[in-house]
């Protein structure tokens, strides 16, 4: 049997080219396909975990609540609901027992920034106001009345913020002397206006007070002496009252709860 070629026929010819082509089409065919299974992968991973996520983080909630009630824990939702924040009147006595200080030490006045001490007399905060270059002053001084010395409330503000000094809550028998101080002006010069007029007695001044403050006074006032408060006056604060103490006690309370359910989350986990 013999076999012949039809000259009309070209044969094809194959070179080196042609099969690294065939070769990398074939690759790249392998490489989307292997594309495609991880996109997939990647796209149940993800609707998983969208499910999971939820889960997680609230079915050991309810586990949370349930194992702290067997346990005994105490919730502390609304648990402090029985205490009130300190009224008006709690704020009084304390002016005016920092009154009777001021006048058992021959002093004409006490003056805070915000803080711990103008917010245990005058509910004024950091919280409520920042510490500035420009200062704003709690001042309290003795007053006479009827019924014998009586606190009176002074406020020594920036001028261009006397608005927002008004809007804060101080408790005063008495109406608040809110002093507004220009740009321009000395402020510790304009806060002599709430003292008496003849000073020449001691000013005292919270212990935590920036020091360009209380040289401000200094030079405003050179014939007083300006002192930082002395531990009779500091001993105010650490005089609790009931209202205060039950505060305190509500408080401990809810921060020992927390611990006790933070440690049986930690076990359950």
């Amino acid at each position: 049997m013999t076999f012949s070629l039809d000259a009309a026929t070209p044969m094809k010819q194959y070179s080196t080219h042609d099969k690294v082509d065939e070769e990398r089409g074939g690759c790249r065919k392998s490489g989307s396909t292997i594309t495609n299974v991880t996109r997939l992968v990647v796209l149940i991973s993800f609707l998983a975990l969208i499910n999971f996520v939820p889960w997680f983080f609230e079915r050991p909630s309810k586990g949370r609540i349930q194992r702290s009630n067997r346990l005994g824990v105490v919730p502390w939702n609304n648990h402090c609901a029985h205490t009130s924040p300190i009224d008006k009147f709690e704020y009084y006595r304390r002016q005016n027992a920092l009154v009777e200080k001021l006048l058992a030490l021959n002093a004409s006045a006490y003056i805070a920034e915000p803080g711990a001490s103008a917010t245990f007399f005058g509910n004024i905060s950091q919280t409520n106001w920042k510490l500035s270059e420009r200062p704003l002053l709690l001042i309290i001084t003795p007053s006479e009345a009827l019924e014998g010395p009586l606190a009176k409330i002074s406020v020594l503000t920036p001028k261009f913020e006397a608005t927002r000094a008004k809007s804060l809550l101080v408790p005063s028998e008495s109406p608040v002397q809110y002093i507004e101080w220009p740009e321009d002006a000395n402020p510790y010069e304009l806060a002599s206006s709430a003292f008496p007029p003849t000073v020449t007695a001691t000013i005292y001044v919270d212990s935590s007070i920036r020091k360009f403050i209380a040289d401000g006074f200094e030079l405003a006032l050179p014939n007083a002496s300006i002192l930082s408060a002395p531990e009779t006056i500091r001993e105010l604060r650490e005089r609790k009252s009931k209202a205060e103490i039950d505060l305190l006690k509500c408080a401990n309370e809810v921060d020992l709860s927390a611990m006790m359910t933070n440690s049986t989350v930690c076990n359950l986990v």
